[in-house]
């Protein structure tokens, strides 16, 4: 007992060991620097869209740019790019990188906000100053047109309108100035220009150069009012630190590079000096190796026992682990034969109901038919017999009767009862030979009446498993293009079960109104192709590669066992040919099973194990 404890304790002493270096090896892995050249890379990128962003902010303003689509490129850049920036910070899950990053994104949102201003305010400005030339030009044709028709306005007036369109003129020139290059002096003189305009005698004047006058004045003074609202706005972007922000943030991530490429160093050494007391340790391992190499007869004796012992309890365990997969195997079996007797007792109901109806009416119309023929006898009889007493009063009765039998026969000609008997006879007979029909595709379909292994038409198989099918798939558009395939030595029943399981699945994966699943049927040089299409959702690609693995099921709770696909496969390997699948998601969905001509299984085994089972 003691060696095994010794043992136990070396061997849990070693795997301790060895996790150590693991650890330590792990420590002291290269840092990935993906993450940092992303970084630093969009923060270049940032600084030089900031930059580029300044410059046609103003372009704009001197009216470079004739809209602004340039001041708002960048933020189709910052949608792109600045969530990203925000998740690598937060991977970098430090306190300093998280708050560098808030105070970038506050200074964007603030230039953001600063720059929609200064287009609100730059568009007042720019139809102002585009309207202004407008206005005054306007002023020079309304006094020309008042001093050539109004001959009532004396000399002094003329010089005095005259010298309004020159004050006019002179104001424009100096606001045109001072719009390209702000200055006190020329904007005093522009508002003492607007003063004279504005103080200039109203009731010497025509009406409609005074409004003309007030509207340049106030358009004007509009301008003036606007270039200052922009001249502060532009002051406020430019005093926007987003430079700083981006050089702290880069900042940081270098400093929190460095740290760990400090720690990264310190764990390298540690390694180095756990390495050196591994290497004394395992000196003394070897040494003690040597010293029990004369223990090793006894130690290989225990293997093999212990080995023997181990394969009798797998043995054991795999044995109770088939007995397990054929429960599941014929526990799907019969949810599958479930729903499809489901689907046939569903499509037997139909016929069964007219034809019972219809007896039901043929019963009814007996009672008619039988009171026809009871007077039609006792008239055979009055006809037949001879009058005994009173004659006359025989013939009275004969008289009666007749016209009862007649009023009998009248009525079933008007109501056509005999036409309407045939009819519903013509219905049963018919609602017998669809029950009959779905009986014979049924018979056809499970292959009970032939060999385990024999010739099989594919196509064949297919027609009879979509009739038994029928319910499942009515709601479908099923397109069939069954080409000319050989005939092949299979278990038709296996066969027809692998067609009914993908023809359910490729139904279940699309809808009612859309629906359509394509079969294909194709010779190859080995045997044959069956192709089962669907326009569903589709497989996603994490799921392609499981879809063939026991148990495992996209289906909702209850739908599905996560067998069918499975055992659908086992049974193409059972013949010797192969299942492909190709899905794209939101296309659809495609299997192509390849069989072989003859049939190619290398054991009985696993087929009589399906036989037993079933498929799903």
């Amino acid at each position: 007992m003691k060696p095994i404890l010794r043992r136990l304790l070396g061997v849990v002493l070693s795997l301790g060991l060895i996790a150590i270096l693991l650890a330590l090896v792990q420590k002291t892995r290269s840092i990935d620097t993906t993450l940092l050249q992303q970084v630093n890379g969009q923060l270049r990128e940032l600084k030089q869209v900031d930059a580029t962003w300044n410059l046609d902010i103003l372009r704009s303003k001197i009216g470079i740019n004739k809209n602004y689509d340039q001041v708002t490129t960048p933020l189709q850049w910052l949608q792109k790019n600045q969530p990203a920036l925000m998740k690598a910070a937060n991977q970098a899950n430090e306190s300093a990188i998280k708050q560098a990053a808030d105070d970038l994104k506050t200074v964007i949102n603030e230039k953001i906000s600063l720059v929609d201003r200064f287009k609100m305010q730059n568009a007042l400005l720019k139809n102002s100053l585009r309207f202004l030339p407008t206005a005054v030009g306007q002023l020079r044709d309304q006094i020309v047109a008042v001093t050539l028709s109004d001959t009532s306005i004396g000399i002094n007036n003329t010089e005095q309108i005259s010298k309004l369109e020159v004050t006019a003129s002179e104001m424009l020139t100096e606001l045109l100035k001072y719009n390209l290059a702000p200055d006190e002096a020329i904007k005093a003189r522009v508002a003492g220009l607007l003063e004279k305009l504005a103080e200039a005698p109203s009731s010497t004047y025509p009406e409609q150069i005074q409004s003309q006058v007030r509207m340049i004045v106030n358009h004007a003074q509009t301008v003036l009012k606007q270039k200052e609202s922009e001249d502060q706005v532009l002051a406020s972007i430019d005093q926007v630190p987003i430079t700083v922000r981006i050089d702290q943030l880069a900042t940081q991530f270098e400093r929190s590079f460095d740290l760990a490429l400090q720690e990264k160093e310190q764990w390298r050494m540690a390694l180095i000096a756990y390495s050196a007391g591994l290497l004394l340790l395992l000196a003394f391992a070897m040494i003690a190796v040597w010293r029990s190499y004369r223990s090793l007869d006894q130690a290989n004796a225990f293997l093999e026992q212990r080995v023997e012992e181990r394969t009798r309890d797998l043995s054991t365990a795999l044995a109770h682990l088939r007995e397990s997969q054929l429960q599941l195997i014929q526990s799907e079996k019969m949810a599958s034969l479930g729903q499809m007797v489901a689907g046939i007792a569903h499509e037997i109901n139909t016929p069964l109901a007219y034809v019972k109806g219809g007896l039901e009416i043929l019963n009814a119309r007996m009672g008619d038919v039988d009171t026809l023929v009871t007077e039609t006898s006792r008239l055979m009889n009055l006809m037949t017999q001879e009058p005994q007493e009173d004659e006359a009063k025989h013939e009275q009765q004969l008289a009666d009767q007749f016209a009862t039998v007649q009023e009998l026969s009248s009525a079933f000609v008007e109501t056509e009862t005999v036409g309407e008997v045939k009819g519903l006879l013509g219905d049963g007979l018919y609602g017998i030979g669809q029950i009959s029909e779905i009986v014979g595709n049924l018979k056809d379909f499970s292959r009970l009446d032939r060999a385990r292994v024999a010739e099989f038409n594919v196509n064949e198989g297919i027609a009879s498993t979509l009739k038994i099918a029928r319910n499942l798939v009515k709601h479908r558009r099923i397109e069939q293009q069954l080409g000319e395939v050989p005939l092949i030595r299979c278990s038709p029943s296996q066969i027809n079960q692998v067609l009914l399981n993908l023809i359910n699945n490729a139904c279940q994966a699309t809808t009612e109104e859309t629906g359509v699943v394509t079969i294909v049927t194709r010779p190859t040089e080995q045997g044959l192709a069956i192709e089962v299409r669907d326009n569903g959702h589709g497989i996603s690609p994490e799921h392609l590669s499981k879809i063939f693995d026991p148990f495992f099921t996209t289906k909702k709770v209850g739908e599905g066992t996560g067998l069918g696909l499975s055992i659908v496969q086992r049974i193409v390997n059972e013949h010797g040919g192969d299942i492909q699948v190709d899905s794209v998601l939101g296309v659809g969905t495609c299997f192509t099973v390849n069989l072989p001509r003859e049939y190619q299984a290398q054991s009985e085994n696993g087929l009589n194990e399906l036989n037993q089972g079933g498929t799903a």
